[in-house]
């Protein structure tokens, strides 16, 4: 007798895989809207509260200078470029290789501009696609993701110390809020628990490279902390250009560490508020709760204001002069290589 060969499982799926698969997509579904709810009540309270003291600043004598306005973007783009130095570092530690600092600083700040976008690991992607594939993207990755705690848990420390220091009336609750974030950032970036993110994420990259885990030295971290804070200084010298700008009070030097203080807490607070991008509403929202008692309110919800509009600037004509340095250099790169010279000869 011949044997009859098996007929093959069907590959038609069941009806309970097809409903499991509805399943999952309502769950998905479900949950981006409940992300966007989220963040559409946090903008919405937010931004009413700002509008309201924006309104009430309407009485007031306010001015716009231009100088003041142009020192204001050159200090926060001196602060970010101390960010993106540490960045470089970082990306040389993990990554292996020498990376300069044209090549990360062109990397870094598109990438700024990405936090504009709803999910903050658009960040790590903008990076990653600069750089590959010279550069292992999990590397990239990580170094982006250690940047960023290092500068969260050093500005969460700057804003503990400088409005408990320097704005007497600080609510007690975002002194709090600055101790949490200092600690909690920080116990991230401590080598146990960083290491225990990236084997989360590994498999997400299906990269062989990224079963050795990238670490960054301890002179480096060193050195970023000081980098770090001298660009925090920076970025709230910026802040505080921005009260000069605007002609509030002639806001005297001394105001400098108060803003300080008040800009780190609130970009650490919007960057922690995943639901939000970049922190809109939630930046200006801490920054009017941290000094409103020093400036006043309805001048704080100026400031706040008046520094986000000098980050967006910064960041856009930054941005602008790395894509149009790389493309004059690409051009060249192209010209070089198709010149006679650089063919060899075909002549003995």
């Amino acid at each position: 007798m011949v044997a009859v060969p098996s007929q093959p499982p069907s590959a038609t799926p069941s009806p309970r895989s097809f409903a499991s698969l509805r399943m999952t997509f309502a769950r998905r579904r479900l949950a981006a809207a409940g992300r966007w709810a989220l963040t559409l009540a946090v903008l919405f309270a937010t931004g009413r509260q700002i509008a309201q003291l924006l309104a009430a600043a309407g009485a007031l004598r306010l001015e716009c200078r231009a100088g003041w306005a142009a020192l204001a973007v050159l200090l926060y783009v001196l602060g970010m470029c101390l960010f993106a130095r540490f960045w470089q570092f970082c990306l040389r530690d993990m990554s292996g290789k020498a990376v300069t600092y044209g090549a990360a600083f062109a990397a870094y700040w598109p990438s700024q501009l990405a936090k504009y976008v709803p999910g903050k690991i658009w960040v790590a992607v903008v990076r990653c696609t600069i750089l590959s594939p010279s550069i292992r993207p999990f590397a990239t990755a990580a170094a982006a993701a250690y940047e960023t705690l290092a500068v969260m848990a050093v500005g969460a420390a700057m804003a503990l110390a400088m409005l408990g220091l320097f704005v007497p009336q600080c609510p007690p609750a975002l002194l709090a809020l600055s101790f949490a974030l200092m600690l909690g950032l920080g116990a991230l970036m401590t080598a146990r628990v960083f290491s225990r993110l990236l084997k989360l994420v590994a498999p997400l990259f299906r990269d062989p490279w990224s079963r050795a885990l990238p670490t960054c030295r301890t002179g480096t971290v060193a050195k970023g902390i000081v980098l770090i804070a001298l660009g925090w200084c920076l970025v709230g010298g910026a802040t505080w250009a921005v009260t000069r700008a605007a002609g509030i009070a002639d806001a005297p030097l001394r105001l400098w560490p108060a803003l300080t203080g008040a800009t780190a807490l609130a970009t650490v607070g919007g960057v922690v508020a995943f639901v939000v991008p970049a922190g809109l509403g939630v930046r200006e929202y801490l920054i009017t709760q941290s000094v409103g008692s020093t400036l006043g309110a309805p001048e704080a919800a100026v400031v706040a204001v008046g520094a986000r509009l000098v980050s967006i600037a910064g960041e856009a004509i930054v941005t602008l002069g790395c894509l149009l340095w790389r493309t004059i250099r690409e051009r060249s790169m192209r010209v070089r290589d198709a010149s006679p010279s650089s063919s060899p000869s075909s002549t003995k």
